[in-house]
C-alpha cells in the first residue's frame, strides 16, 4: 500500500461451486494463476510499449499489488469479492 493508500488489484472473475474456485495451475509461464511467478510473467508478456507494464513493474518492486477472485456464489446468489494469496509452485508443499 502506497503512502496516499493505493494498491494495483489484479483481479480474476470465477465461478464459485460449493464455496470454492479454482485457478489454473498451469498458467502464463506454467505458473499457478495469480500467483507471483504468474504474475511476473504476464507482466514479461505484456508488449514493452503497453502502458500497463511498468505500472505493475513498480507495484510489484514495492510490493503494491494485491489479489482476489470475484464471482457469484451459485448457493446464495451473492457477489463476492476474496482476496487471496496463491502461492508459487515450488512453495506448495505436497
Amino acid at each position: 500500500q502506497a503512502a496516499d493508500g493505493s494498491v494495483v488489484l489484479i483481479v480474476e472473475s470465477k465461478q464459485i461451486r460449493n464455496g470454492t474456485v479454482q485457478l489454473n495451475p498451469n498458467g502464463a509461464g506454467g505458473y499457478t494463476q495469480m500467483s507471483e511467478d504468474w504474475i511476473k510473467q504476464v507482466i514479461t508478456n505484456l508488449p514493452d510499449n503497453h502502458p500497463t507494464k511498468n505500472i505493475l513493474r513498480e507495484a510489484v518492486r514495492s510490493g503494491k499489488i494485491k489479489t482476489a477472485v470475484t464471482g457469484v456464489d451459485r448457493q446464495t446468489g451473492k457477489a463476492v469479492i476474496l482476496p487471496v494469496k496463491v502461492p508459487s509452485k515450488t512453495n506448495i508443499r505436497r
